[in-house]
């Protein structure tokens, strides 16, 4: 098989719920970029893993790994002061995210993770999405009565 081949079939295989333990392992330090993210996503792949995969030059593994629901919480945590910009803001917008982690991104030095973060939780909280809408269609009715008492006038 040639190598081309080779990484695409690794890349198949690291995103099957089939995967063995040991096949995630090895790919877990794969020289292709798209295979050890395949591997990060994988609800398989051990924390063992998922720990090494955390510390790849790649950002787009990291975030496959701060995505992957069965990444640990304190490991999540680390990932909250790390200096990849796109990192912080990919768990900004996770919403399934612990709510705490994401109240500590509404803080981050970064404006535009903050501010995604700030989204994410207003997202979360539907009775106070509610309520803004509820407040925006008062806005409305107020500014047509105000238009006809105008007209009225």
């Amino acid at each position: 098989m040639n190598d081309s081949l080779d990484v695409t079939a690794k890349y198949i295989a690291a995103g099957s719920t089939e995967a063995s333990i040991s096949d995630l392992e090895e790919w877990t330090t794969d020289s292709s970029a798209a295979v050890r993210r395949h591997v990060a996503e994988n609800s398989r792949t051990p924390l063992h893993c998922l720990t090494v995969l955390a510390k790849d030059a790649c950002s787009d593994v990291r975030v496959a790994v701060a995505e992957n629901r069965y990444t640990p919480k304190w490991l999540l945590e680390e990932f909250l002061f790390n200096d990849d910009e796109d990192l912080r803001y990919s768990m900004a917008e996770n919403s399934a995210l612990p709510k705490d982690l994401l109240e500590t991104l509404t803080q981050d030095e970064n404006p535009y993770v903050a501010h995604r973060a700030k989204c994410t939780l207003t997202r979360l909280t539907p009775a106070k999405s509610k309520l803004l809408h509820m407040k925006r269609f008062e806005d409305v009715d107020e500014t047509i009565e105000r238009i006809w008492q105008v007209r009225i006038s």
